[in-house]
């Protein structure tokens, strides 16, 4: 789910990054991009618990001055919380990732397009979305082995509450309750392979997304 959100909105805010004049903001844009993709794991999650926790910063804003309870409709120690989390360093992921394919989307193109009757949705449609699609299913990848693989921010937000593999794993290797460590190991070496196989769909969608550069 969150690689999938993370697919269309980062492609949305890469592509308003693309269209924005170059300078001081959208290197500015690019460069927050890349510092929040890096920042995840229990830093990440002990973030959240100081914004949107019970006794949060946004949180006991929104109760002061909106006189709106967000708990316990929304819960940072949830899924919809969990999601949330994961989003934020999955969007600037795929901007990161679809930025270079808008480069390779030619100016002339459109511009012939459109000299040959097409409006703005059908060259997006017909030309644009296929030069991106590439990119996008290499960053829909991509984004799922991330958020398959993270631990940390999972651990500490929702520990037991869901039953993520890696968190499962954890329980099977080092916890004190269900511990066993054959199940433990047998599951990393699953995790492994679905990982491998994302890298592999990664990798070939990129080769297939980088022709268009070259053009």
């Amino acid at each position: 789910m969150t690689a999938l959100i993370g697919v269309i909105l980062g492609t949305l805010v890469g592509y308003a990054i693309y269209r924005w004049p170059e300078g001081r903001f959208r290197e500015t844009m690019i460069a927050l991009s890349d510092v929040t993709t890096n920042f995840a794991g229990a830093p990440l999650a002990f973030a959240f618990v100081v914004i949107l926790g019970m006794n949060g910063v946004v949180t006991q804003f929104i109760l002061k001055y909106f006189n709106y309870k967000l708990y316990p409709d929304f819960s940072i120690y949830s899924f919809s919380g969990l999601v949330f989390a994961y989003v934020y360093f999955q969007l600037p992921l795929m901007v990161l990732l679809v930025l270079p394919a808008f480069s390779g989307i030619k100016k002339d193109w459109q511009e012939s397009a459109q000299g040959m009757g097409a409006n703005t949705f059908q060259f997006w449609w017909y030309v644009g979305l296929p030069i991106l699609m590439p990119s996008m299913i290499a960053g829909l990848t991509l984004l799922f082995a991330n958020a398959f693989g993270a631990y940390a921010t999972a651990y500490t937000l929702v520990q037991s509450k869901l039953s993520l593999v890696t968190l499962q794993i954890g329980y099977m290797i080092a916890g004190e309750v269900r511990q066993d460590v054959g199940i433990g190991m047998a599951m990393a070496v699953l995790s492994l392979i679905i990982m491998s196989l994302g890298i592999l769909i990664y990798q070939l969608a990129m080769q297939r997304a980088q022709r268009w550069s070259k053009r």
